[in-house]
């Protein structure tokens, strides 16, 4: 069964619904900001859990049903700022792989914890950080190419840490990239970016995730419902280095997917803490610790990430 709505008529829509039904929301606004943000259409698929929420992201200018054999597949949205048509979204049953529906953040919180390697920093030969291994390319804007390392040690440093902001923070500061991926099986992989200044975290990402939802997040499809359990299990930062004390001043979270989290958290959505502090334990034990300033080992070392304004729960 298909509704078709131009404003929700609430329970006694979730009474008539039945198991995967459709609901296709006409209204401009109802999918505003895409599967991972609160609009009308996630809401309802909160609501009523046993259909699929049609909804458009844009302003749009047309529609069309896409139906086999008399049964209704789906429905495009049409606007000009996409002639291709690319202008809706779907949340609910079947709106995209198994990980969209299974993923949620407690299975992300069970699996990374059962993932949690049994070596320590403390515990890794002395030559691991002399070894960096490079996990493929990132390309960039206008044909850059960012090499991507599992872990930084003196070898690559200055190949890592090479963007420089000077202008912003003053005398012999640079910058660099990593991000992180929480993988279906709960294992947690790490990529430092070399080539900064036209590669993103996006294009980083996406090569590190790979596959169909790899080149979801390189093209920056964030309101694919394909990857709507991204803002769950990845996340980008941002290092300051001395380039003059050879010494990291400064960890961030600071990227594409932190701007997504930070808008989930407007409607009430929070990332767990147990989860976000392994990855961020993950992150650090892929840095050589000689390369950390002394200002670090004067807090804990949970402290040592900034998660300003990232919305957080125990």
């Amino acid at each position: 069964m298909v509704h078709i709505l131009g404003v929700p008529s609430g329970e006694a829509v979730a009474q008539d619904m039945q198991t995967d039904g459709e609901i296709v929301l006409i209204s401009c606004s109802t999918g505003k900001g895409g599967p991972c943000a609160r609009n009308l259409a996630t809401t309802i698929a909160e609501n009523i859990p046993q259909v699929r929420v049609h909804a458009p992201i844009v302003n749009t200018n047309g529609k069309t049903f896409v139906f086999e054999d008399g049964i209704f597949k789906d429905v495009i949205f049409k606007s000009d700022e996409n002639i291709f048509g690319d202008a809706g979204m779907t949340v609910g049953p079947k709106a995209g792989s198994d990980v969209v529906e299974g993923m949620t953040q407690e299975d992300l919180t069970k699996r990374v914890a059962a993932k949690i390697p049994a070596d320590s920093l403390d515990s890794r030969v002395e030559t691991f950080f002399e070894n960096p291994v490079k996990l493929g390319d990132a390309r960039g804007l206008d044909g850059k190419i960012s090499p991507l390392y599992d872990r930084v040690g003196k070898k690559n440093s200055d190949e890592v840490f090479q963007l420089s902001l000077e202008q912003s923070l003053g005398p012999n500061i640079y910058g660099g990239k990593a991000v992180a991926y929480i993988q279906d099986d709960g294992s947690i992989s790490i990529a430092f970016l070399t080539e900064t200044g036209k590669t993103h975290h996006q294009q980083a990402l996406g090569t590190l995730i790979g596959g169909e939802k790899g080149k979801l997040v390189y093209d920056g499809k964030f309101n694919d419902a394909r990857i709507a359990d991204l803002p769950n299990r990845a996340f980008g930062f941002e290092f300051q280095f001395d380039k003059k004390t050879h010494k990291i001043v400064g960890i961030n979270h600071k990227s594409q997917i932190t701007t997504i989290q930070i808008g989930k958290g407007v409607g009430g959505w929070k990332l767990k803490q147990d989860t976000l502090t392994i990855v961020e334990q993950e992150l650090l034990n892929r840095i050589d610790p000689e390369l950390f300033d002394n200002s670090f080992f004067e807090k804990p070392v949970d402290k040592w990430v900034n998660e300003k304004e990232l919305p957080i729960a125990p």
